[in-house]
């Protein structure tokens, strides 16, 4: 299943479907660049389909609500997740799961650069099981490549 989950870290199809944030094409022809991969060789981000910065309904939406950097995500400790996410539907998950979704999305990925912060979660004593077993697989998917 793993696979499957593409780059999403948060949010089910129930939740997508139904969002009114959703019922607009905000596509940005300026983020094309980004997408395709040829870019400033930056952070791994959620790639994919992107949208524009800007929502009919709540205006400016920042780039890192929409598009993370997942290594720093990674890296969060319980005291940064509750400070990021306090006040959002995605602190309900709790930082365990969202790491194991950051995995995930590392490993679908693919980008090499993420390898040092995967291995890092591997040998972190602040790491679940759930979450380590979700880094070696991420780290095995972007060695194999």
């Amino acid at each position: 299943l793993r696979p499957l989950v593409g780059n999403w870290i948060y949010g089910c199809d129930i939740c997508q479907q139904v969002c009114p944030w959703n019922k607009f094409d905000w596509y940005d022809d300026a983020l094309k660049e980004k997408e395709s991969g040829e870019g400033d060789g930056g952070p791994s981000r959620a790639k994919g389909r992107r949208h524009a910065s800007t929502s009919p309904l709540w205006g400016a939406v920042p780039e890192e609500a929409s598009f993370p950097v997942l290594e720093d995500l990674l890296r969060m400790d319980e005291a940064g997740f509750q400070r990021r996410f306090a006040d959002t539907a995605v602190k309900r998950i709790g930082l365990e799961r969202l790491l194991r979704n950051v995995a995930v999305a590392l490993g679908n990925l693919g980008d090499p650069r993420a390898a040092d912060v995967l291995r890092e979660c591997l040998e972190s004593d602040q790491r679940s099981d759930l979450v380590k077993e979700h880094a070696a697989w991420a780290l095995e998917q972007i060695t194999q490549r």
